[in-house]
């Protein structure tokens, strides 16, 4: 799981303009001239460098944080019902950094294989980010929650990320959370091609990853040429 943003385009354009001009000279270091066919072989090669080692296909995805019903002034009011209203959500400084810490930790230790904040949409749109990558990976999660669909998925509670570590490190991130006073909760796997959402048991999101880059970058472009 990671987010390409819209910097994934223009890395394809590259790539595309680099592959059919060839032998043209297009960087000079130390007094060596780096042809495009050159420089493209090397940008594949650090792009299989860092795939090795992202997320893979069964690891686990976890919500580090808890989640309260906060939508005022959130994208889902403004977006989809188009009201730009309601109580800002809450920022608790303490546990904020709680959570930092705890980040700092995991990764520090190579218990994490990803990580993602929970912003602007809350937990849905953090979790279609996460599954725009290049290599094609979502997730297929289910979250257990007493609020309504909506205001889970949508929520803006500040002080959360969404994570993704290798099966078989589930007991060593909840533990780790606990002595940070974290929250942790297992939502479910990494899967290819996919991302499914459940809230309670209940299917409300399955789309493919592909469909939801190309919204993503199609929305951008009009963005630029508008």
């Amino acid at each position: 799981m990671a987010f390409p943003g819209p910097d994934r385009v223009y890395v394809e354009r590259l790539t595309r303009r680099l592959a059919a001009s060839g032998n043209r000279t297009c960087l000079r270091h130390n007094g060596q001239d780096i042809v495009d066919g050159d420089f493209l072989a090397r940008i594949h090669r650090c792009a299989r460098a860092l795939r090795g080692l992202g997320v893979g296909r069964g690891d686990v995805v976890a919500l580090l944080g808890t989640t309260r019903d906060e939508m005022g002034a959130g994208e889902y009011l403004a977006t989809v019902l188009g009201r730009d209203e309601g109580p800002c959500p809450a920022l608790d400084l303490a546990s904020t950094r709680a959570l930092v810490n705890l980040l700092l930790e995991t990764v520090r230790d190579g218990m994490l294989s990803s990580a993602h904040d929970v912003s602007e949409g809350g937990l849905a749109v953090a979790l279609a980010e996460a599954a725009m990558g290049p290599a094609g990976l979502g997730a297929d999660v289910n979250v257990a929650t007493t609020l309504a669909h909506t205001r889970l998925l949508f929520s803006q509670t500040a002080g959360r990320a969404v994570v993704s570590l290798p099966a078989g490190r589930e007991r060593n991130l909840v533990e780790a959370g606990r002595r940070y006073g974290v929250a942790v909760s297992l939502l479910g796997r990494v899967v290819p091609g996919r991302l499914a959402v459940s809230v309670n048991g209940t299917r409300v999101l399955d789309l493919a990853t592909a469909e939801l880059r190309s919204v993503s970058e199609s929305a951008f472009l009009e963005l630029l040429e508008a």
